[in-house]
Order: C-alpha cells, then structure tokens, then sequence
C-alpha cells in the first residue's frame, strides 16, 4: 500500500547544515579573534580541547554526508543560473505546503518548528535548494487521473477519517500534490547523480 509522501528531506538537511554550520564557525569564528588549529575552543577542568580536534570530531560525524549536501546545493545553484531560473514566494510556499499537509494540521507544523528551534523563514532558507530542484524538474513531471484514481483505491483505508470515506473529487489535489512529490523525490536523486557525474568535482580532504 502506498503512503502519503513524506517531506523530501528537510528534518535530516537540517542536521547536516547544523554540523555545516558548526564547521564554519569553528574555522571562521566571529568577532576579531583568530583561532588557530591547536588553539583550545573549550577547556574541561584542566585539559583543553582544541580547534583541530572539534573539526576531526564533526567531520567523522557527518563530514561526508554534509560535504555531500553542499555539493549538491552547488550543482543545483549552477543549473538555476545557467536556466536563468529565480526563486519567488510561491516556490517557497510550495514547499511549506507540503510539509504542512504531511504533518496533519498547522498546529502540529508550528509545534514541529519549535520542537527543532526554528521560525518559518529559518525553514525556507532549509527549503532553497528543495525548492531549486522543483522549479528545475516539474516540468517533467505528469500525474494522470488514472495514476490518481489508483492511489485513492489502495489508500482509501488510510484517507478515511472517523469512518467516512472522502470522494475521490475531494482528495483528487491532495493525491496530485503527494504524487507529485514522490515523482520529484526519485526524479531529482537520478538528476543529482547525473550532474556529479558530468561534473568537475574535486576533493581535496578524505573523509
């Protein structure tokens, strides 16, 4: 049986960024203090822990697959550039849509956001590069009627709420948005590995 079609990735993007942006911020500290490899970033009674050590631990953590991201990022950045392609609200809003219909309620969205410390723009700016890859593939997407009417058959069990079943016109945008969606998902991955592929990509640290 199908099931509704998660977010793409967001919740796991947003720990990876969160391990990108510790990086960052360990090499590129603010204010006017410079700290250097084997400067302490923390001391735990009388042993220090230092900058060397932090990165180490981050990269083994998750040095892959964040590098990973940020290289996927690059790629679909490069190609909305190349197409001329820009971000609008709506874009954007698509994306929260999504995420709002799988969560059930805006209630159960708002209460997602605090659960993980962020406002809806903090989303968005989470959602850019998910958002880049709809507007650069959409066009390749088509859902049927009869992909829809199929869906609604095997899943009419799920979309039943307090034992009344919905019409099929009454949940026909919604199985459209959630195909969509799983199409999306499946079509950018092939897409992303394709543009690696073809692409000029150097690594200068092992992970």
């Amino acid at each position: 049986m199908n099931k509704p079609a998660q977010p793409w990735v967001w919740m796991t993007t947003s720990a990876i960024l969160l391990v990108a942006l510790i990086v960052y911020i360990v090499i590129y500290p603010p204010g006017d203090k410079v700290i250097t490899g084997t400067d302490a970033v923390v001391k735990v009674n009388d042993t220090s822990i230092s900058k060397n050590e932090l990165f180490d631990a981050l990269v083994a953590a998750g040095g892959g697959q964040t590098l990973d991201t940020l290289v996927s990022s690059e790629l679909i950045r490069q190609e909305m550039e190349k197409q001329g392609l820009v971000l609008t609200d709506e874009d954007y809003e698509k994306e929260l849509e999504t995420i709002k219909q799988s969560v059930g309620s805006e209630e159960d969205f708002q209460s997602l956001l605090s659960m993980y410390g962020m406002t809806v723009e903090d989303l968005k700016k989470e959602l850019k590069s998910q958002a880049q890859l709809r507007k650069l593939l959409e066009d390749q997407v088509s859902i049927t009627d009869e992909q829809i009417k199929t869906y609604y058959d095997e899943n009419l069990e799920d979309l039943t709420v307090d034992g009344v079943a919905p019409t099929l016109e009454a949940k026909t945008e919604e199985i459209r948005a959630t195909l969509m969606d799983e199409q999306l998902s499946t079509l950018s991955a092939t897409w992303l590995e394709e543009q690696k592929t073809k692409s000029n990509i150097e690594y200068f640290i092992d992970l």
